[in-house]
């Protein structure tokens, strides 16, 4: 069922339903399915659908569904010493070689032209126009396509393109090189981002050369996610700070999925997403908060 609340399953059994002819009495056999999964559906008018077209667009609907998806897109923001506000962020398109250690030790360099994995909105048309490579890592079951701003092109409206991608993810993560002062969130103003992972290459010492601080920041409203920061909050590179970074990147998106922030988005974004459906159906509705079938 697709509601505002987004796409809702629930799995019931045979053995909970009256024992009658489905065919003749298809639209009763419905109706009682409904009221299992919600007693609140018990006056829901139940329509024939002729177009089988409407069956592709809830298909859609359903492996869109951010929601229940193992698939996430994530931003990844340079920040070099004394720069202080984003124009200087997105106008970095090079960084050191521990950042280039950082980005091949979370992901795979992905091309993007024909790339049949998950794109998280990037470009894979051959046209380049969000870079020719991108950053793709895979944990347990889940994905992600990150945004990372020193790849998306500078050209043309390229600083703007940066911002539009990073400052529309609900996580960011932002590797400051070493030198760099305390990161602060609200110089990347954002309505969308909600939490900010900081990772910040420390000066090396003798036989430790790649060692990162983290920290981790969150809007107001954000559950609270895992797993726990380390004390001291330092990593060195390899599979125990790789493991760190992706699951707490998962973790914050889906808590940040029962932010007041988000679950106002989703509410809106689901409704859209109704009101699509019934125009397809060739029906004409009013906008409602209520189950839509």
């Amino acid at each position: 069922i697709i509601s505002n609340k987004g796409v809702l399953k629930k799995t019931i059994s045979s053995n909970d339903l009256a024992d009658e002819d489905i065919i003749s009495n298809f639209k009763d056999y419905v109706h009682q399915i409904l009221i299992l999964f919600d007693a609140s559906l018990k006056d829901v008018k139940i329509s024939k659908i002729e177009k089988e077209s409407i069956f592709d667009a809830i298909l859609e609907a359903e492996i869109n569904d951010v929601k229940v998806s193992q698939q996430f897109k994530a931003g990844i923001l340079l920040v070099k010493p004394d720069q202080a506000d984003e124009e200087e962020f997105f106008s970095n398109d090079e960084g050191s070689e521990r950042y280039i250690q950082f980005l091949e030790m979370i992901g795979d360099r992905v091309q993007l032209e024909g790339f049949e994995g998950y794109r998280g909105g990037l470009d894979i048309s051959g046209r380049n126009n969000t870079g020719t490579h991108s950053v793709y890592s895979t944990w347990s079951e889940y994905k992600i396509m990150w945004h990372v701003s020193s790849m998306i092109p500078s050209m043309n409206e390229g600083l703007i393109a940066r911002k539009r991608y990073l400052g529309n993810d609900i996580v960011m993560l932002v590797f400051q090189e070493e030198g760099c002062n305390d990161y602060i969130p609200s110089s990347v103003p954002s309505n969308f981002i909600q939490v900010v992972i900081v990772v910040k290459a420390l000066p090396p010492i003798e036989g430790a050369d790649d060692r990162f601080h983290v920290s981790v920041m969150n809007n107001k409203g954000v559950p609270p996610f895992g797993p726990p920061t380390p004390f001291p909050p330092i990593f060195r590179v390899g599979n125990e700070f790789r493991e760190w970074i992706l699951s707490t990147v998962i973790n914050a998106e889906l808590a940040c999925y029962n932010s007041p922030t988000m679950s106002q988005y989703f509410d809106n974004t689901y409704s859209s997403l109704i009101e699509d459906l019934t125009e397809k159906l060739g029906k004409k509705s009013k906008r409602s908060k209520s189950f839509r079938l």
